[in-house]
């Protein structure tokens, strides 16, 4: 599986939410198992090798990125690349603790190699130490004449700034938002007894435009059983990760499979509940579009505090199921009960807010601040 990517079907614990915090028998717990659930899935399979595709985003070179959101005109000089560092030199310094702070805290409960999110904050940390070191007490009339070659800046900086600037992101995404709404796919769904394309993608008009289409460009139902490790699975979400911020998004879509029944108003409920669900891994920190790399790590620290709470949610999938997930060591474990909590509360907060907000004050506010950063970046 490539660095970055979420490829997998999520942890999704019902076609519609259990009570937040309930508590299961095992009668429950094994019928559970046995239903139609998203099961298994990412987990962190070879996050332990860190490859440029997760550095360099996939792309040719970065600075064909930069190109794409008219950054530079051309390949930049040195002249340009210390301008822009000059630009950003401050913002960097004032985020740097902070950020050095969460990626330790992030270490300590996870590891460092256990997720690509975090190999690529470290990475960068250490980058931009070196560019701070490289350009203190040198004046800025001085690096701005060219008097001083630094060729970390031609090999490292375009590639970092890409990813920390906000107002790079806005432009990729309100791209991506864009796109596409103009080419998105509906396929499949009328192989759903009374449905079809034109009704699912009416029905899924209830979720916000820009948290549907930002970063997803295709919807598709496949007729088949889809399993993992014996459980059946009724949806995945297929993202890009970091190397697809500035990549085409053709790839970026969620999968329906095989298992939904019910009335057709059931069907339709029973789906969107599994879409929000997928839309939650599509907005993280792995895979959104939006979110720089310090606010992705800040997103996963919140979340990791969130899931050591004692006020928390519990989630059948996050509690039960992702433990029996094989050939993980303790740290993804972790990692993978942090994503499919996150994408548990977000689904919460779009199909029952009242009830997270009453019973769970906490998560409501984290997922209700978090959107609201996300969408802004598309509008």
């Amino acid at each position: 599986m490539p660095i970055g990517k979420f490829n997998g079907p999520s942890l999704e614990p019902d076609m519609t939410p259990p009570e937040l915090g309930k508590k299961q028998s095992p009668d429950e717990l094994n019928e559970f198992q046995r239903s139609r659930r998203n099961l298994l899935g990412y987990a962190g399979k070879s996050t332990l090798a860190f490859s440029a595709v997760a550095v360099s985003g996939g792309l040719a070179t970065i600075a064909e990125a930069a190109q794409v959101i008219g950054l530079f005109e051309k390949d930049p000089t040195n002249k340009q690349l210390l301008t822009y560092w000059l630009k950003h030199r401050k913002l960097v310094e004032s985020l740097l603790p902070t950020f050095k702070e969460n990626i330790a805290f992030l270490e300590s409960i996870y590891g460092r190699n256990s997720m690509p999110i975090l190999t690529r904050a470290v990475v960068d940390m250490d980058r931009f130490n070196q560019l701070i070191s490289a350009t203190s007490g040198i004046t800025d009339q001085v690096l701005l004449e060219n008097r001083i070659s630094l060729p970390v800046f031609k090999n490292s900086l375009k590639e970092m700034t890409l990813y920390w600037d906000k107002d790079n992101l806005k432009q990729t995404a309100r791209r991506a938002y864009q796109e596409n709404r103009e080419h998105a796919q509906f396929q499949g769904f009328n192989q759903l007894p009374g449905l079809n394309n034109e009704i699912v993608e009416q029905s899924f008009k209830f979720f916000n435009s820009h948290w549907l289409r930002g970063n997803v460009r295709n919807f598709e139902y496949f007729n088949r059983e889809e399993r993992e490790s014996g459980f059946q699975v009724a949806a995945n979400a297929q993202g890009g990760g970091l190397d697809g911020v500035f990549a085409n998004s053709e790839r970026e879509r969620v999968s329906f499979f095989k298992g939904f029944n019910g009335s057709d108003a059931e069907l339709l409920s029973a789906l969107r509940s599994s879409l929000s669900h997928e839309l939650g891994h599509q907005h993280d920190w792995e895979n959104s579009n939006t979110l720089t790399i310090p606010e992705r790590i800040q997103l996963l620290t919140e979340m990791t505090r969130r899931l050591n709470a004692e006020d928390r949610v519990h989630f059948v999938s996050v509690e039960n199921i992702v433990p029996q997930i094989q050939n993980l060591t303790s740290e993804q474990i972790k990692y993978r009960q942090a994503r499919e909590y996150w994408a548990n509360i977000v689904r919460e907060f779009d199909l029952r807010p009242k009830e997270l907000k009453k019973d769970h004050q906490n998560d409501y506010n984290l997922v209700k601040g978090w959107r609201e950063l996300i969408l802004s970046r598309y509008r």
